[in-house]
């Protein structure tokens, strides 16, 4: 068994997703943000969001704990306390959300909030 058909992946779709990956990271490498967005809108095409969802989370647990010896004494643990209500409250909702909608509805609904939020 092959890692691509454990994953349930074609070689291609497997490629595809290194390559959102690697732009991903230059464009965080630049911006210092951006990673988990720009892997959302073009996993989005090849996977269902409730996958992505963990996969996103994973990369993006990877790629920042190599940060954490630079940034802990520059932390606002304040803002932080702050941050983990916002998401104690709109995780089971965003969960609640995916179990729910359909892969085609979820994916539409991504694409229009990338879209909104690309301008405003």
């Amino acid at each position: 068994m092959t890692l691509l058909n454990y994953f349930d992946f074609s070689l291609s779709q497997f490629l595809i997703i290194l390559f959102i990956v690697f732009i991903a990271s230059i464009i965080r490498g630049f911006n210092g943000f951006g990673f988990s967005a720009t892997c959302i809108s073009g996993f989005s095409f090849i996977l269902p969001a409730i996958e992505i969802v963990p996969i996103i989370l994973i990369l993006e647990v990877f790629i920042s704990i190599f940060m954490i010896p630079y940034v802990w004494n520059k932390i606002d643990w304040s803002f932080v306390f702050k941050l983990l209500i916002g998401i104690a409250i709109g995780s089971p909702i965003g969960l609640f959300l995916l179990k729910y909608l359909s892969p085609e509805t979820t994916h539409l609904y991504v694409c229009l909030i990338i879209i909104f939020f690309q301008y405003f």
